[in-house]
């Protein structure tokens, strides 16, 4: 059985799958941001240029 929960403050969704592992994921917007950039250093001006052409690159982390 699979399932989650919101913490008290609401800033990290838990959940459980069928084999009983845990995964904790912030929700809040600065969260995600932060967890996104640690896990994919953001995008290179390649990669911008390639998915946003229309738009002129940032910085993203």
């Amino acid at each position: 059985m699979s399932s989650l929960a919101f913490s008290p403050d609401g800033s990290t969704l838990t959940s459980a799958d069928d084999e009983g592992r845990v995964f904790r994921r912030p929700v809040g917007p600065t969260a995600l941001v932060k967890a996104l950039c640690a896990e994919t250093g953001g995008l290179t001006e390649a990669q911008w240029r390639v998915h946003l052409p229309e738009i002129g690159y940032r910085e993203t982390c």
